[in-house]
């Protein structure tokens, strides 16, 4: 005999809580001018969180080439060694870079 199936409805998923939200900073860490002294007043620093990566990486440079601005790029040593070529233009157009 085979025994009837168990028709009651399945208990429901508990939600989970959303995140508490972090508190808005309102003034920088850091002045640029404080590291940068002869940077304009205007100045921004601009990072970039970048593989390198074959396709992204280029059209990020093509992007501040046409703007004439240079921006900091954090590297990935192991993207850097599979893609070595956005590597090296993003040396050769003089921005600054940290490999990781």
């Amino acid at each position: 005999m085979i025994p009837p199936a168990n028709t009651s409805p399945s208990p429901r998923p508990t939600p989970t809580p959303s995140p508490t939200p972090l508190p808005r900073r309102t003034e920088a860490i850091h002045r640029l001018q404080d590291i940068h002294p002869d940077a304009p007043p205007n100045a921004i620093a601009l990072t970039i969180d970048d593989g390198p990566h074959p396709e992204w990486t280029p059209k990020m440079l093509d992007l501040l080439a046409e703007h004439d601005v240079k921006a900091t790029f954090s590297l990935i040593g192991i993207q850097v060694r599979e893609f070595p070529k956005p590597a090296q233009r993003i040396a050769s157009a003089g921005h600054p870079r940290n490999a990781g």
